[in-house]
């Protein structure tokens, strides 16, 4: 269902019910579960870049005079890279997750970091962490990395 072209994030900006299940189905997705055709778990990922991408660039947009947001420039480099095209392989999921890691936790206090001010009850930091983190753990398990 991620990989779907009507799972868009203006969707969830007008049923914030649908970030709620997202964010629950994200928490029990499990990584060590196998089976899962790569094409499907590449075309999940591609729909959380795609949310996380929307999202990020609306945060950016309303927070880009805050002052008090400290990681607003260094959240462009991940914007970037979630524009930057489709993921189809490991190594494109893990620039995403690596530029993400670089950049976050980037301040002490949630309500200054932009990968944890909620829209439509998503979060950057759950969409990407536990989202697109599990999907490349799951990706290892199912060959053999993990």
């Amino acid at each position: 269902m991620l990989g779907t072209d009507d799972n868009r994030f203006g969707d969830y900006l007008l049923d914030s019910a649908r970030g709620t299940k997202l964010m629950q189905g994200l928490l029990v997705l499990d990584p060590g579960q196998t089976g899962f055709k790569h094409e499907d778990i590449f075309a999940a990922a591609q729909g959380l870049c795609r949310m996380a991408e929307s999202l990020l660039a609306h945060l950016i947009e309303q927070n880009k005079g805050q002052e008090r947001i400290k990681n607003v420039m260094a959240s462009g480099k991940l914007l970037l890279l979630l524009k930057s095209g489709a993921v189809v392989d490991r190594k494109g999921l893990n620039k995403i997750l690596g530029t993400f890691y670089l950049d976050w936790p980037y301040a002490a206090h949630w309500r200054r970091d932009l990968y944890r001010i909620p829209a439509a009850n998503l979060t950057v930091m759950a969409l990407v962490f536990g989202g697109l983190q599990k999907l490349r753990d799951l990706l290892d398990e199912q060959t053999g990395l993990a």
